[in-house]
């Protein structure tokens, strides 16, 4: 009778869905082993039992992780998306209010130190760069390029003295 209670209780756990359950072993009134789903008697010992993964479960399961992981790296990639545009648009104000004020020639007076441009932010990084050297000395032709509703702004230098601005 044993051999054959032991087979059918397998069976039975296996055709059960996948998922934690509670068994009770217990004797009976002859003092067989009885397994049940239900408590059968004060002396009934609680089995825990993890039910096989089914094909089938496998499968849904790595489904909802692969979607749970899809949405975490979209809402990642929209992260870096807003940041990136943020970073943009803050980029194009500040390009706008350094054309503007290079269109004005803001703090340029002729006669200006090469150093002293350099080292104001608005001028120290020329687009564009000629240099000529001859006998009487040597000019450079910086180029501010045109952006958005501006043109382009050019100085002039001999010497290392500013000598002409041309817009």
């Amino acid at each position: 009778m044993r051999l054959i209670l032991m087979p059918l209780f397998i069976i039975a756990l296996l055709s059960m869905p996948a998922s934690a359950s509670k068994i009770f072993k217990c004797l009976d009134g002859v003092g067989r082993v009885v397994f049940s789903d239900s408590e059968c008697g004060a002396g009934a010992e609680v089995i825990q039992y993890q039910h096989p993964e089914t094909p089938l479960d496998k499968i849904k399961r790595e489904l909802a992780e692969a979607k749970v992981q899809r949405e975490a790296q979209r809402k990642i990639s929209e992260a870096e998306q807003r940041k990136r545009a943020e970073f943009n648009a803050q980029q194009k104000t500040l390009r706008a209010s350094s054309c503007r004020a290079r269109f004005m020639q803001l703090g340029l007076k002729i006669g200006m130190q090469r150093s002293a441009l350099l080292r104001d932010q608005l001028w120290q990084f020329p687009d564009d760069v000629s240099k000529t050297t001859t006998a009487s000395g040597v000019t450079e032709y910086w180029v501010f390029n045109a952006c958005e509703g501006y043109g382009s702004v050019r100085l002039y230098l001999t010497n290392e003295l500013l000598t002409s601005i041309h817009n």
